[in-house]
C-alpha cells in the first residue's frame, strides 16, 4: 500500500510540474506578442505628455515614439490671443 502511495505521489508530482510549466509559457507567450494596433506620434506641438498603457508616471512625449493600446497623449492647451 505505501508503494500504491509513493507512486501516485510521484506520479501527481510530475502531472503538476506540467500543468504549471504549460501555464507558465502560455503567459510567457501572451507576453511576446506585439499589440494588434499601433501607431506612432509624427507631430506636436506644444508641451505634450505621454503615458504607457499600464503605468502611472508621465513622460515628455518624443517624435517617433510608438504607441499602441492604452497608451495615452495629453496637450497643453494655450489660452487663445
Amino acid at each position: 500500500m505505501k508503494k500504491l502511495n509513493a507512486c501516485t505521489l510521484a506520479l501527481f508530482l510530475v502531472l503538476a510540474t506540467l500543468f504549471f510549466n504549460t501555464l507558465t509559457a502560455h503567459a510567457q507567450d501572451d507576453e511576446q506578442d506585439p499589440p494588434g494596433r499601433v501607431a506612432r506620434l509624427n507631430f506636436s506641438s506644444g508641451s505634450v505628455s505621454f503615458q504607457p498603457g499600464g503605468e502611472g508616471d508621465w513622460l515628455t512625449a518624443v517624435q517617433n515614439r510608438p504607441l499602441t493600446t492604452g497608451d495615452r497623449c495629453h496637450r497643453v492647451s494655450r489660452p487663445p490671443h
